[in-house]
C-alpha cells in the first residue's frame, strides 16, 4: 500500500473521536490512515487553521501536507485516495472539486451521502465520469457480524437507533436494504419529534414503516438518545430470530418452538428470559473496527478489483428511505411509493 490519502474535515468522525477513550479504536479517518500508511503519505484539510497545526504536530511524521482550502491540498500532495469528513451540505461541491484530479482513484464519503435524491445522484454521475471509486460510511456494511446474515431468509426486522430519521436512522434504513432487497413504499407513524441537532435542522426523530419488493416488511423508531451509540436490531423469520445489541458486539439468536423461542444450542449454561424469549446463543465478537476494514478496503481497491460494500448507489436507495419517511410524517404520515418522492426533496442535517 504506497498511495497517499487525505482527510478533508477534521471534526468527529475525520479526527476527535480517534481521541475518545470510550470507543474502540481506531475510530476517526485519520486515526486509521495514521495506522496503514508510511510517514508523509497522508494530507489533511479543514477551515480550522489551529486545528490543522495540532493535527500536524500531533500526527507527525505521518502527515505530509496540511492546509485550508482543497484544491491546493489535492494539486501539490496528488493523493490516490479521498475521505470526505464535512458537513453534510457540503459533499456535492466537494466530490465535484475533487473528480477534476486525476491523481484520485477513490473517495471516502461519509453519510449520509447527500441532503436530497439530487445531489446524490449528481455525484455519483462524476465520479464515474471520472473513473473514481464512490463508497459511502455506513460502516455496518464492513461489520462482520452483520455480514454473516446476508443473504439468509428473513420476513421482518425491528430497529431502535439514538435519533433523526436522516442522519442516524439512514444506519438502519441501510442494513435493512442489505438484508430485504429493494424498497418500494413507506409511511412513518407517531409523528415527528424534536430532534437534538441545532434549531436549523429539520431533520427529525421520526418513528417508520418499510416495504419491500419481496413482501418483508420493516419497523424502525428513532429514540432521541444523543451522545449515545444505541443500535439494536431484531431480524424474524417464521422460525428463528437473531437479535444484535450493544452496536453489534453481542448477538442473541433463537429458534420458534411450541412454547415459544427457545434453545437452539445444547451447551448454552447460561439462559435468560427477556420478553417470553429464551437466550439460547450469544457471540461477542473481536474484531477491529468497521471504519478500519472500510479504509483498508478502500486502499485496497485502488491495486485490485474489490467488492464495494457501499456504493454511492446504495447509500443513495438509504437516502432515499430516509428522506421517504421524512415526507410521509411531513404529509400527515400517508403512504409514499419512494419512485415519486421528488429528486428535490430534502433536509437539513449536518
Amino acid at each position: 500500500m504506497t498511495g497517499k490519502a487525505v482527510v478533508i474535515g477534521l471534526g468527529k468522525i475525520g479526527f476527535s473521536f480517534g481521541l475518545d477513550t470510550l470507543r474502540k479504536q481506531p475510530a476517526s479517518h485519520l486515526a486509521c490512515y495514521s495506522e496503514i500508511l508510511p510517514q508523509n503519505m497522508i494530507g489533511v484539510c479543514d477551515v480550522d487553521e489551529q486545528k490543522l497545526r495540532q493535527i500536524e504536530y500531533d500526527y507527525m511524521p505521518q502527515i505530509g501536507y496540511a492546509c485550508q482550502d482543497v484544491e491546493e491540498l489535492l494539486g501539490e500532495f496528488e493523493p490516490e485516495i479521498v475521505s470526505i469528513a464535512t458537513p453534510t451540505p457540503t459533499h456535492v461541491n466537494i466530490v465535484k472539486d475533487v473528480a477534476k484530479f486525476e491523481c484520485v482513484k477513490a473517495i471516502f464519503l461519509e453519510k449520509p451521502i447527500a441532503q436530497n435524491i439530487r445531489d446524490a445522484k449528481e455525484m455519483i454521475q462524476v465520479c464515474k465520469d471520472a473513473d473514481i471509486r464512490l463508497s459511502v460510511n455506513y460502516t455496518r456494511r464492513w461489520n462482520p457480524v452483520y455480514q454473516r446474515y446476508v443473504g439468509e431468509s428473513f420476513d421482518m426486522a425491528i430497529g431502535l437507533h439514538p435519533g433523526p430519521i436522516v442522519r442516524t436512522g439512514s444506519h438502519m434504513l441501510d442494513l435493512f436494504n442489505l438484508y430485504f432487497g429493494k424498497p418500494l413504499h413507506v409511511r412513518a407513524f407517531g409523528g415527528p419529534e424534536e430532534n437534538y441537532l441545532e434549531e436549523e435542522y429539520n431533520d427529525y426523530n421520526i418513528n417508520g414503516y418499510v416495504q419491500y419488493a419481496g413482501g418483508s416488511a420493516t419497523l424502525i423508531s428513532g429514540m432521541h438518545r444523543p451522545n449515545t451509540v444505541l443500535f439494536e436490531l431484531d431480524l424474524f423469520s417464521k422460525s428463528r430470530r437473531v437479535r444484535f445489541v450493544d452496536n453489534g458486539d453481542k448477538t442473541f439468536h433463537y429458534r420458534l418452538a411450541p412454547g415459544g423461542y427457545s434453545d437452539l444450542n445444547e451447551y448454552q449454561v447460561e439462559m435468560m428470559i427477556r420478553s417470553g424469549h429464551e437466550q439460547i446463543m450469544e457471540h461477542t465478537v473481536n474484531y477491529t473496527t468497521p471504519l478500519m476494514m472500510a479504509i483498508e478496503q478502500t486502499i485496497n481497491c485502488i491495486r485490485f478489483p474489490l467488492m464495494n460494500f457501499c456504493s454511492g448507489e446504495a447509500a443513495l436507495e438509504a437516502l432515499k428511505v430516509a428522506l421517504g419517511i421524512h415526507y410521509s410524517a411531513m404529509h400527515g404520515n400517508k403512504r409514499l411509493q419512494l419512485d415519486k418522492l421528488p429528486d428535490a426533496y430534502g433536509v437539513r442535517t449536518y
